[in-house]
């Protein structure tokens, strides 16, 4: 008998529902349970938040307009923690998600994090591209593979099983094969086409390789 392998991916670095569908949503219920599986800095903030007696990082930003600061790194794994747990597969477009999920989102940033209220539409912003890299990691890594296996393809991945509906991934995976989604990659792949300069400073960006250079000691002739 021939055995299936399942396939899983990492995604270091989200199926339209009525809004009133999330007009109880809780982004603080997880707090007292197991951390789930696939998300690294949403229970270790909560420890630290707990232990430090409710002091929140402070979140800065550059000249650039930019993550910047001690915790630059920290938040923007946060981010792209919260969007994964939050909004998931509920959604098939960032444009689509609710307002009152976005001002719950906002809620738990702030619950943590110290950081100025006209800078919600920059943090949402960043947000949304975070959702779209997600959907694109976890199309390249599980939904391209096992194109033609739809026994595969109606697995959720292991490492999504503690936080997505089965009806949520199911219509993630029948959007993937729509000529919606297909015309859209295609104009994106296009664009990308495009490009001259690839980016390669991982997730500090430039902000990063500023400080890291302002490091540096200074050259001897």
């Amino acid at each position: 008998m021939e055995v299936e392998e399942e396939s899983d991916f990492s995604d270091r670095d989200l199926t339209g529902e009525s809004e009133s569908d999330f007009s109880d949503m809780d982004l603080t219920a997880h707090k007292t349970k197991t951390p789930k599986r696939g998300l690294t800095w949403l229970p270790k903030m909560r420890t630290t938040f707990t232990n430090s007696g409710g002091k929140k990082h402070k979140v800065t930003f550059d000249e650039l307009e930019k993550f910047s600061g001690e915790y630059r790194s920290e938040f923007s794994s946060f981010l792209g923690d919260l969007v994964r747990e939050h909004v998931g597969f509920r959604f098939l477009a960032w444009k689509t998600v609710p307002t009152e999920v976005k001002d719950k989102l906002w809620e738990e940033i702030t619950r943590f994090y110290d950081i100025d209220a006209c800078r919600r539409h920059f943090v949402m912003t960043r947000l949304g591209n975070l959702f779209r890299k997600f959907r694109r990691k976890v199309y390249a890594g599980y939904i391209v593979p096992n194109l033609g296996k739809p026994k595969k393809l109606a697995r959720i991945p292991k490492r999504y099983r503690s936080m997505v509906e089965q009806t949520d991934w199911d219509k993630f995976v029948t959007y993937t094969q729509s000529d919606e989604f297909k015309d859209v990659s295609n104009k994106r792949k296009t664009a990308r086409s495009k490009y001259v300069y690839d980016h390669h400073l991982g997730r500090g960006g430039y902000a990063y390789l500023k400080d890291k250079l302002l490091m540096r000691p200074p050259l001897v002739l």
